[in-house]
């Protein structure tokens, strides 16, 4: 009796595992399952899974961008992307909510018109892409052709109506956005302690590595310390022909990976005409003989297209100077004769970075030590002896350089006032994002949210 009781048990819960996975496999069902709910509002299972495929994706861009590969079939990513997506949908639909209960999802008649602005101009360019990309040999004509366009958009989401959903939810998270942030502001002595902080950390860093302050600029670092040292120096560029330019760093590409062959072969050659002594050969006299007189060939033959490679190039470069060379000279002879420097850059000089700032105000940062310009450049930058001295023509691969010392550029903290604006717009920002993020944990925590953990968690 026992027995048949157990085999009837065993029977049930087999008919109701099968039942469960007819369930389960039936992909409307499936899909319609609710995974979570934010008041009455529903999230589905489809609507989740659909969602966490936006996040593999978009972690597969990122991951891309950055030259990493991203496996978006992992089992650890697909579930870190669930986890995301559920709390991202969720954070949504708390926040939509929360917009409905202040208010805050009405939008002005101002607003209401920026929005329908924004549409029409991405309209009309989504039409010009679509029909450049799907429809250039296309022998449809006039509305037929719009028509057939806004299909092919339709297809990918893109219509009218989406543009303008996406439009006004932008406009009322500002909303959201500004409501959560009200009251808050940062005082005097908090940007005070800011700069004097970032102030002592770049000093530390900057009077171990001087040479770090010409990156920091060149980069666009936020500077509040300028070590000891540097100088500004000012540019005429007179640049090479710029067909002239490139066949000159081919010409010197090539001599020097021919270089670093032959010192490999060089190193070959040695090894094979003078063998470790004690050491058992392990090749016959014959393959060393033929190895040696291949080696040598090779040698022979990277020797001569170096030699004439090296022909080429004097000649190119020859040819090259000469062409730029009485600009240079008359540009120098000004800037000797005491010209406006400045002047003479926006006459003469073709170096984009001295109209940039901060070099077209103070120069070029150089100081002992950098290898971040080329060596002339740096070698005539640090000859040059006090303010106000031009250097002589400076030959370069780019073409003909004219230097001037333009200042000694002080060193120490960066006055107070200068960075006292945006350092204190930067603290506001991050000090508002923060009480933002704080307000959004505040209210999903608060919220009626209802999360199925079993459908969440199932594989």
């Amino acid at each position: 009796m026992n027995k048949w009781l157990k085999l009837m048990a065993l029977l049930m819960a087999l008919l109701m595992l099968a039942g469960c996975n007819l369930i389960a496999t039936d992909p409307v069902l499936d899909a319609q399952q609710v995974v979570a709910k934010v008041g009455d509002t529903e999230i589905t299972k489809g609507e989740w899974l659909a969602q966490t495929e936006n996040v593999l994706y978009n972690n597969q861009l990122m991951y891309y961008y950055y030259g990493l590969s991203y496996d978006v079939t992992d089992s650890q990513a697909i579930a870190d992307a669930r986890s995301t997506a559920i709390d991202n949908m969720i954070t949504s639909e708390v926040l939509k909510q929360k917009a409905a209960a202040e208010g805050l999802d009405v939008l002005s008649e101002e607003e209401q018109a920026q929005v329908e602005e924004n549409v029409q101009s991405d309209w009309s360019s989504y039409l010009d892409s679509y029909t450049t990309l799907y429809f250039s040999d296309s022998e449809l004509e006039g509305e037929e052709l719009e028509n057939a366009v806004i299909a092919r958009m339709g297809e990918d989401g893109i219509t009218q109506d989406a543009l303008r959903a996406m439009y006004t939810d932008d406009i009322i998270s500002d909303h959201l956005y500004q409501f959560a942030i009200q009251g808050v502001e940062v005082t005097d002595d908090e940007v005070r302690m800011e700069y004097d902080g970032l102030v002592l950390d770049q000093q530390a860093t900057l009077d171990a590595t001087p040479t770090l302050y010409q990156s920091y600029v060149s980069n666009g670092t936020d500077i509040y310390y300028v070590p000891e040292g540097y100088r500004g120096i000012k540019q005429i560029l007179i640049a090479l022909d710029e067909d002239q330019a490139n066949e000159i760093s081919e010409l010197q590409s090539t001599i020097t990976t021919n270089d670093t062959a032959l010192e490999d072969l060089r190193t070959q050659l040695d090894e094979l005409q003078n063998p470790v002594e004690g050491e058992e050969p392990t090749a016959t006299p014959g393959e060393i003989e033929a190895s040696t007189e291949q080696v040598e060939t090779q040698i022979a033959q990277l020797v001569e297209e170096n030699a004439t490679a090296q022909t080429q190039l004097d000649e190119l470069q020859t040819q090259a100077y000469a062409q730029i060379e009485a600009t240079a000279s008359e540009a120098l002879e000004k800037a000797q004769a005491g010209e406006d420097f400045d002047e003479l850059i926006a006459t003469y000089g073709e170096d984009d970075g001295m109209k940039e700032e901060p070099y077209a105000s103070q120069g070029y940062p150089v100081c002992e030590g950098l290898t971040a310009y080329v060596a002339e450049f740096q070698n005539a930058a640090m000859a040059l002896e006090k303010v106000g001295d031009i250097s002589g023509l400076v030959k370069t691969s780019y073409g003909y350089h004219i230097l001037q010392y333009a200042q000694d550029i002080p060193s120490g903290p960066v006055a107070y006032e200068t960075v006292e604006e945006d350092l204190r717009a930067q603290l506001l920002s991050e000090k508002q994002d923060e009480a933002y993020t704080a307000k959004v944990d505040e209210w999903v925590a608060a919220a009626d949210v209802e999360r199925n953990e079993r459908l969440l968690q199932a594989d």
